[in-house]
């Protein structure tokens, strides 16, 4: 079992920004009244995949929602929408793949750290937070800030939230967790290094297990003021049909102007190899693949996702067909993501469009 120092002052600065929890707490209302379940929602990449824990027990969330679920009373249904490797653009395009997005209570995001190795800057995170609070079903989004294993290494405080996570979350009033402030003491110390994992690059258990206090922390007073409300509630009328006890939906409030880029993707429509934990419902298939063959990334070192990859020697081609759903007055722009090793090759892509 790990050993975890954490103190008052380390809580304070992880907590870089709270909010009122409107939306989280009326989902919290609701489970306690009508006993239905909390639904979680998580994208990231390799750290929320569990890459070198060896076992999905001491993933962070995991260890949160076995916890959140002893106070609330109740199962909660967790959707891993993780894929190693991927930043948040991949999210912004693919997250309708692999979430089920009208039920989700709560979205939590973990992209801090491939953002930061990509330096995509905040425009992504701005354009998926504008995403998410425009939701029908209005989930609660969490930004989750991991420390990069190399800088922690290096005895480097150096992180994404400076740019992105701090003035996103102030400016859209998302709660945010900024582990690197946290535990930049102890980097500065030298006594930080057990918080990187075997490979030198991921988190360890003992960080995701404080990624997991943190985050309860930053659902206390949440959870508490919604049983609080709950049992006025109940003491008010005792004879109400459940049904009847749903929390009112939280009123919709107009989103800001854009912070740092007004919104550029509108209406994602994702075809994707990647496999998720939770799945992928519109993946990617050749209609003609020659000589290439799907080469699958299976649970190693722990890990929740099945990456997918088409590898083939040069000079082969593969083909892929698929339907783009038309809106009305709106331009459509392909976008094409692909991922590879230092040693990949080039690809040349065309397109098709008489067909």
């Amino acid at each position: 079992m790990e050993e975890l120092y954490i103190t008052k002052l380390m809580i304070e600065k992880a907590l870089a920004h709270k909010t009122s929890f409107a939306r989280l707490k009326a989902s919290f209302k609701d489970v306690l009244l009508t006993g239905r379940s909390l639904n979680v929602g998580l994208v990231g990449g390799s750290i929320s995949v569990g890459t070198a824990l060896y076992g999905e027990q001491y993933l962070f969330v995991n260890r949160s929602l076995r916890l959140l679920e002893d106070v609330l009373g109740s199962p909660i249904i967790f959707q891993n929408g993780a894929v190693g490797g991927t930043a948040t653009l991949y999210h912004i395009l693919c997250m309708d793949n692999h979430l089920d997005l009208p039920i989700l209570d709560m979205i939590l995001w973990e992209s801090a750290v491939n953002d930061f190795y990509e330096s995509l800057g905040p425009e992504p995170q701005e354009e998926f937070t504008r995403l998410v609070l425009k939701l029908p079903s209005q989930p609660q989004l969490v930004y989750l800030n991991f420390q990069y294993g190399k800088h922690v290494l290096e005895k480097n405080c150096v992180n994404n939230e400076q740019c992105c996570s701090n003035p996103l979350s102030k400016y859209y009033d998302v709660p945010s967790i900024n582990m690197p402030d946290a535990v930049c003491d102890l980097i500065l110390s030298n006594m930080a290094d057990d918080l990187v994992g075997p490979d030198n690059a991921h988190p360890s258990r003992k960080a995701h297990a404080m990624m997991s206090i943190f985050l309860i922390q930053l659902l206390k007073d949440a959870i508490f003021e919604a049983i609080e409300d709950s049992l006025k509630t109940v003491a008010a009328d005792c004879a109400l049909d459940p049904r009847k006890l749903r929390s009112p939906n939280i009123p919709r409030t107009k989103l800001p102007k854009a912070l740092f880029n007004e919104t550029r993707i509108t209406h994602p429509q994702c075809r994707s190899t990647a496999r998720s934990q939770s799945g992928n419902k519109n993946e990617l298939v050749p209609s003609y693949r020659g000589n290439w063959r799907l080469s699958q990334v299976n649970r190693t070192e722990g890990r929740l996702d099945t990456k997918a990859f088409w590898l083939s020697q040069p000079d082969s081609i593969i083909r892929f067909r698929f339907d783009v759903n038309p809106y009305k007055n709106l331009t459509c722009n392909l976008i094409v993501m692909t991922m590879g090793c230092k040693a990949s090759g080039l690809a040349f892509l065309t397109l098709d469009k008489e067909s």
